[in-house]
């Protein structure tokens, strides 16, 4: 049974997903002159949409949406929070309405032996659908057809080759019959001649054909290479995807608490699996409930604490090794160590014998759920199971979680996962006719050094960089002990990049500019260079 509403909930969806950033960011101050018109158009559009396709309540609810938003455009300003809330209600009403438009069971067999209809499941808000993110990029479905085009290309010059191969085949026989020892009796020289003739044109024949062949099949392999690359690209999530619904879990739970909240995140550019992503999202978005409702202080405590009356929340990205990190950190108040001793001693996970717990035994204990430091149960916490979920989320990946807090100053959760398949974008550099990438998050500046600008001692050479002394190692050396060959220009391609223990200045031969790359975890068992991902 063909689904008359199938492009309506994408393009739905797809609505929903960007008003519902445009209104968090209104909520904040930005843009607002600019930003009320376009969520006006999104409205508008979804409301034209739903009235296409029959669907008045979802018309009349993007109508009062539109009724909600002309007031702003008006007399640009600031959505109050009353304002702010009932337009983000209002888009919660919204998607509860296109989760609803279930999808038609699929059609019973011929016999009647088909499968039985099952209940539509209940799609998710906006700010909970993490997978649609991962629908392929225009650029990348681009690169692929691309690299299928070519591919096809080089095959089709392969095919071409196979006339040649027939008379290269032809040519061996007629070679073989004349080295036949009874026609040697008595062909001469006139024989020699006839054979010497055959032998060099198989000889072109089968050097032109090594040469067609080789580069046909080598540029295939390239293009093959490349549309795996590009598959495996449309497999990929970029973690900015859930930036959205996590600044919603923020706003929604500081309002329901009556404190206020700001979140900020970066590294949204590392991308990863669909599977993994969604993981992660379900786990942060409780860390970032946790954080509201146990480490981000009321208004007036925040005041007399000297902190502003916001707190902050924050979470970056990054690659590291073999895994992505994703760390939330938060400015409050830190983890409550004394209480959650008494509720540990109170379920008996301490014994009297047990000596005074470390502040690392205590936020394990915290980790495996079950202790909670709220004084009541809320809507957002105080069942002492948000710690558990995040854990349960990551174990279903791979992930783990470790947690570190600082008493008045706040807290960090940091979540691990395996990056087995993942993309980031990289400056790609040549050094001793090898290519490197290096992720553009590390790079700090390229830039062209003169030898004049080292400062030489016995053991290394460094370069100043805003003030400071950064040392110099040309890649080669760093990679693979190997010293480059004397350079007779003056000037030596560099690039500063940041690293754990600062920024080192890494001299290459050529740079070759930016490109997106995918990569894959190394197998266990092989033992890589620490400077190698």
């Amino acid at each position: 049974m063909a689904d008359p509403l199938k492009y309506f909930r994408i393009e739905a969806r797809e609505i929903l997903e960007q008003l519902e950033r445009g209104l968090l960011e209104l909520e904040r101050g930005l843009g607002s002159a600019e930003n009320v018109p376009r969520l006006l158009r999104l409205a508008h559009t979804l409301k034209g949409a739903a009235r296409v396709v029959r669907q008045s309540e979802i018309a009349s609810l993007s109508h009062q949406l539109e009724d909600l938003l002309v007031p702003l455009r008006e007399g640009p300003r600031e959505a109050s929070a009353q304002e702010s809330q009932r337009l983000l209600e209002l888009l919660d009403a919204i998607a509860k309405q296109i989760a609803g438009l279930a999808a038609p069971p699929p059609e019973p067999l011929s016999d009647g032996t088909g499968p039985a209809p099952l209940a539509a499941a209940a799609s998710p808000t906006p700010s909970e659908d993490v997978a649609r993110a991962g629908s392929p990029a225009s650029p990348d479905i681009d690169t692929l057809t691309d690299g299928v085009i070519e591919l096809g290309f080089q095959l089709g010059g392969a095919r071409r080759c196979l006339p040649s191969i027939e008379r290269s085949r032809s040519l061996a026989e007629q070679l073989g019959q004349r080295l036949d020892p009874r026609r040697h009796q008595d062909s001469g020289l006139d024989g020699l001649t006839a054979l010497r003739s055959l032998a060099s044109e198989l000889e072109s024949s089968l050097a032109k054909l090594d040469r067609e062949l080789s580069n046909n099949l080598e540029q295939a392999t390239r293009e093959l290479g490349q549309v795996r690359d590009g598959v495996d690209r449309l497999r990929l999530v970029s973690a900015s995807s859930m930036f959205g619904s996590l600044e919603r879990a923020a706003r929604d739970a500081a309002v329901s608490l009556g404190k206020q909240a700001q979140f900020e995140a970066r590294g949204g550019d590392v991308r990863l699996e669909a599977e993994v992503l969604t993981a992660v999202q379900r786990a942060l978005v409780q860390a970032v409930r946790n954080a509201v409702a146990h480490g981000i202080e009321a208004a007036p405590e925040r005041q007399a604490s000297g902190k502003p009356l916001a707190g902050r929340l924050t979470l970056e990205v990054a690659r590291r090794g073999r895994h992505i990190c994703f760390v939330c950190r938060d400015d409050g108040r830190g983890v409550n160590l004394s209480q959650v001793r008494r509720e540990a001693e109170r379920q008996g996970r301490l014994g009297p014998g047990s000596g005074e717990p470390t502040q690392d035994e205590l936020l394990s204990l915290l980790l495996r759920g079950g202790i909670s430091t709220s004084a009541a149960v809320t809507e957002v916490s105080g069942r002492g199971v948000g710690l558990d979920l995040i854990r349960e989320a990551l174990a279903g990946v791979g992930g783990s979680v470790a947690l570190e807090t600082h008493p008045g100053r706040g807290t960090t959760l940091e979540l691990q996962v395996p990056a087995s398949l993942a993309a980031l974008d990289a400056l790609v550099v040549e050094a001793m006719g090898q290519l490197y990438a290096l992720p553009l998050t590390s790079v700090v500046q390229a830039t062209l050094l003169n030898p004049a600008e080292l400062s030489r001692t016995s053991d290394a050479s460094s370069m100043h960089f805003e003030g400071q002394l950064v040392r110099f190692m040309p890649l080669a050396r760093l990679l693979r002990g190997l010293e480059p060959e004397r350079r007779d220009r003056s000037a030596w391609p560099c690039v500063l990049v940041r690293g754990e223990r600062g920024l080192l200045a890494v001299g290459v031969d050529r740079l070759l500019g930016g490109e997106s790359i995918v990569s894959r975890a190394l197998p266990e068992a092989l033992q890589a260079d620490p400077t190698i991902a």
